[in-house]
């Protein structure tokens, strides 16, 4: 009888630490594309206090052609209602520009759509390449982003 009891009670604490141990891994759980794409926020803290000097466009190489873009923020070309998205960072500084920019766009025949994603998400969509335009503030922490050609915008 005490022998059982003892086996119960091991069994009991075995799994109240086993519960305890998964509950902390799915709290901040390691990921493999993370890790080899450093799209995590622990590895590049953005702090968007203030607003930035200038943001990066990059735009998708297999989609538009930069020319093109450029164009149409400066008010040339025609493009007859082409669906194009904007992924921007989240935040107020980026939502502003991003406005700027999707006029510019839809003045010159692009119909824009504007979608706003968390940092780690922004930058594992760039990398695997799904994309249209992206936007995000112009700094040292930014990853490099592979088949982008990248514009910068002053604010």
């Amino acid at each position: 009888m005490a022998a059982m009891l003892k086996r119960r009670t091991f069994i009991a604490i075995a799994t109240i630490i086993a519960i305890a141990a998964f509950g902390a891994l799915l709290q901040n759980p390691p990921s493999l594309i993370d890790a080899i794409t450093g799209a995590t926020r622990k590895s590049r803290p953005l702090i968007l206090s203030v607003a930035p000097k200038s943001y990066t466009l990059a735009v998708n190489s297999e989609r538009f052609k930069i020319s093109d873009i450029e164009a149409a923020l400066s008010g040339q070309g025609s493009y007859d209602g082409a669906e194009i998205q904007l992924s921007i960072l989240e935040g107020i500084f980026t939502e502003r520009k991003s406005d700027e920019i999707s006029q510019s766009l839809s003045a010159a025949g692009f119909n824009p759509r504007r979608k706003a994603y968390s940092e780690t998400m922004l930058f594992s969509r760039a990398i695997a390449g799904k994309y249209d335009l992206l936007l995000y503030p112009a700094d040292d922490t930014a990853p490099n982003i592979p088949g982008a050609l990248q514009i910068e915008v002053p604010e």
